[in-house]
């Protein structure tokens, strides 16, 4: 065989032979599924999921095979000579997402049903990778007209006339002519890069062999009853009965689905641009009568940098003016006196502006203060702690850092007050049921890294005190010329801004993230002034919408970053910014200005991005954009909200962390893997499970009367914890980006680390109260390869000591 293969003719005729089956895969029995989804109200319900497993399903296969029996391919006829029939038996249906990451219709699509005739079926649409990113999907129609008229006007003629039998891709082909004769370089043009996930169906359990061989597969097809039902019981039963999707649907009627399926009104577009583009005819708002004019711009601008944020440079004037009362302000006045409080937390957190703040209120109600015992050697703290614990009328507040406070408790391990103060730094949150009551209530912990600094309420509070420093200077050349007025002026007037910087940062909040307010002055401060100073010079005006998402440092700015209204998709507002079809009365102060469609794309793309972020504060439909871009920051907002769902979402994703696959959540599979190597574990092996009803997932409270100091306490995480045992698992952000990477099917190499060591502690201590085998006869136990998939299940015959694959 390998010597015929040597020969020219052999191996011309298996290429002809190859050709040929190719060409009768791709011509009949290899179909691609253009536009596959459900329109509103059942797109909330998962109606597309219902659409593509249809695909598969008998009545489909008749329809197609009903209405294409017989038909002659035009094509084929016409090279042959002779009629040419081919019959259609589809093998294999293909789509592609619409963007380049995973498509949610499709991603771990999966049912198991039985035929017509009972043979059990898995209708499985499988991820088949990515396409390489080519086409002329980011050329516009403009772009393609004039390619064509070039070739036309310089060959004479057209090669492609966009007719049947002329062959697939006619406006690639068009597009590269016409590059080719410009001599740009086609292959650098037509590669946008946007890649595509390619989804495929198999319709025969032996599809990919037929279509390779050119035989005859062996379909066996479920009836759209059982899809029906299948799809039923997985998904719509858990869709009713979710609250927020009942009240999504709720609100969708005849208006709403004309209004998604009804094509953008481009009549606005065609004269726009006749005539000059329209200005603003809101002014700025003026400064008379809306604030204070104190004039303190030196201050705002040292704020976003941390010598300028400290309080320890302050004059108690300027903490007076920039302080901003919380319920923990409350809290140290009511319970200062005859107690001791350590008042700590992240550096930036307030702990020295706090107690200063409050300095002559707390020594007049006989409490000393220390501002900074970061300064103070261990020794003499100890003295000074020891000597407020024998006093039943004094009291002792201490601005201190936590690990200078850790290693005070260490040095202080003989005092009745290290106990108490070592539980509470330890353990300041419960869960579920237990007991809250703190043991020794004279020798509190206030971390003020427990306080939301982006509560709603502060940060509105936090704008209006700086605002109210921003009055001009003696040489300020005014709104037209400074950042600081021009910003200041905006959010000071009625309207929507500062409402919605409120609201953005509570969404922040929402997602676990914690701000110190050294950097929530800081955060204001930018957006303000974009950290200049008022002997720079700008060349142009920095925009506050433009600061709060490009050109800050620091936490707070990354995770703002995630709500970049620029990165988000919003069609509707999208296409009216675009074309720039908004209104004047769409906006709170004024039109933005245009610069026509004439502009170049990349001064169109810049002035889009601009109206876009300035939308989401200014714009009457900009509350729609007050959400993250990150999925992960929406999972975790989910859990952090305990909905009724999220211990079943939570079940699911710890069984796909192991198996991409699993779609379980009624319980817990009980993997464990096992490292030869340095290498991760690959593969991971389950001989039982844990019902989701022995599980919970508890959010965590402050003790009491800590709640009393952080009322709007914000917490980071959940646990999941069995109900009966010690077994527990800390879900916070790191975990959740590790179990939807896994949800994305990244291979096992990149969810190694501190989540995968933490998951797997867990699972270890519900396999020890739960997974014991050695009081069964047989155990099965499932294998999985976790990059691929692949499931094996093996009977174990523990007394006999063999097993049975299958």
């Amino acid at each position: 065989m390998e010597g015929a293969l040597q020969t020219k003719d052999a191996r011309r005729a298996l290429t002809i032979a190859a050709r040929e089956i190719r060409k009768v895969g791709l011509s009949s029995r290899l179909l691609d599924v253009n536009v596959c989804g459900a329109a509103p109200p059942y797109r909330e319900l998962l109606g597309g999921k219902l659409v593509a497993l249809a695909m598969a399903s008998e009545e489909v296969s008749d329809a197609y095979r009903q209405r294409y029996r017989g038909r002659v391919s035009e094509i084929a006829s016409q090279v042959a000579g002779a009629p040419v029939r081919r019959t259609p038996e589809i093998c294999l249906l293909t789509t592609t997402s619409l963007y380049g990451a995973v498509s949610s219709q499709y991603n771990r699509l999966r049912a198991k049903l039985n035929s017509s005739t009972g043979e059990p079926l898995d209708i499985r649409w499988r991820d088949l990778g990515r396409t390489e990113g080519w086409g002329t999907t980011h050329f516009s129609e403009k772009t393609v007209t004039s390619l064509r008229r070039l070739v036309e006007d310089v060959t004479g003629g057209r090669n492609v006339n966009n007719v049947f039998g002329e062959g697939q891709s006619p406006r690639m082909r068009q597009v590269r002519e016409g590059l080719a004769i410009l001599g740009l370089d086609v292959e650098v043009y037509l590669k946008h890069r946007h890649a595509r996930r390619v989804y495929g169906l198999e319709l025969a359990s032996d599809a990919r062999s037929a279509l390779l061989l050119n035989r005859k597969a062996a379909p066996s097809r479920p009836t759209f009853d059982e899809i029906a039902k299948w799809w039923s019981t997985r998904w719509l039963s858990r869709r009713v009965n979710d609250e927020r999707v009942r009240a999504r649907v709720a609100v969708q009627g005849p208006a709403s689905v004309k209004l998604e399926l009804t094509p953008p009104d481009l009549s606005p577009q065609l004269g726009l641009f006749d005539k000059p583009p329209p200005t603003a005819s809101k002014p700025l708002i003026q400064w008379s009568g809306v604030m204070k004019t104190q004039s303190k711009p030196e201050l705002i601008q040292s704020l976003y940098r941390d010598r300028g944020a400290c309080a320890d440079h302050h004059s108690d004037e300027v903490v007076r003016v920039l302080h901003i009362e919380t319920a923990v302000d409350g809290f140290v006045k009511k319970w200062a006196r005859g107690r001791v409080l350590f008042v700590t937390g992240n550096p930036g957190d307030g702990k020295t502006h706090l107690l200063k703040h409050l300095s002559k209120k707390l020594k007049s109600a006989r409490v000393d203060v220390c501002l900074d015992a970061n300064e103070l050697s261990n020794e003499r703290l100890i003295e000074m702690i020891n000597k407020a614990a024998r006093s039943r009328t004094r009291g002792l507040a201490l601005a201190i850092n936590e690990g200078i406070l850790v290693q005070l408790v260490r040095d202080a391990e003989d005092t009745r007050w290290a106990a108490p103060v070592r539980r509470q730094l330890l353990y300041p949150l419960v869960y579920g049921d237990a007991d809250d009551e703190l043991e020794d209530d004279r020798f509190l912990v206030i971390d003020l890294n427990h306080r939301n600094n982006l509560a709603s309420v502060v940060v509105e509070e936090a704008i209006r005190r700086q605002l109210q420093l921003s009055g001009p200077c003696a040489s300020c050349p005014g709104a037209e010329g400074c950042s600081l007025q021009a910003n200041a002026s905006r959010l000071a007037g009625a309207g929507r801004p500062v409402e919605r910087i409120a609201r953005l940062l509570a969404g922040v909040a929402d997602v676990g993230v914690h701000a110190t307010m050294r950097e929530l002055q800081g955060f204001i401060a930018f957006m303000l002034t974009c950290d200049e100073s008022c002997a720079t010079s700008p060349r142009s005006l920095a925009r506050y919408w433009v600061n709060a998402f490009d050109g800050g440092d620091g936490p707070l700015f990354d995770a703002l970053r995630r709500f970049d209204p620029a990165k988000m998709t919003h069609p509707l507002l999208d296409d009216k910014l675009w074309r720039e079809a908004d209104r004047d009365d769409e906006w709170s102060a004024g039109l933005p200005a245009f610069v026509g469609v004439e502009a170049s794309l990349e001064d169109r793309l810049e002035s889009f991005e601009e109206r876009k972020r300035r939308a989401l504060f200014e714009h009457v439909d900009g509350d729609r954009l007050l959400t993250s871009t990150s999925q992960i920051d929406e999972e975790l907002r989910a859990l952090l909200e305990a909905d009724a769902s999220a211990l079943r979402r939570v079940v699911r994703q710890l069984n796909r962390f192991y198996d991409r696959d699993e779609e379980a959540d009624e319980h817990l599979h009980l993997w464990m893997t096992h490292r030869y190597d340095a290498r991760p574990p690959r593969y991971a092996a389950s001989s039982a499970t844990v019902p989701r009803a022995r599980l919970e997932l508890l959010r965590p409270r402050l003790r009491a009367p800590l709640n009393e100091a952080f009322p709007d306490h914000q917490p980071d995480h959940v646990v999941l914890a069995a109900k009966s045992g010690r077994a527990r698992l800390r879900i916070d952000r790191a975990l959740v980006e590790a179990l939807l990477a896994a949800e994305r099917g990244l291979p096992s190499t990149f969810r190694r680390g501190e989540p995968e060591a933490r998951i797997d502690a867990f699972i270890s201590e519900l396999a020890d109260a739960y997974g014991d085998p050695s009081k069964e006869d047989q155990v099965v136990v499932r294998l999985v390869d976790r990059d691929t998939g692949g499931n094996v299940q093996v009977s174990v015959d523990l007394r006999g000591r063999s097993f049975v694959k299958g």
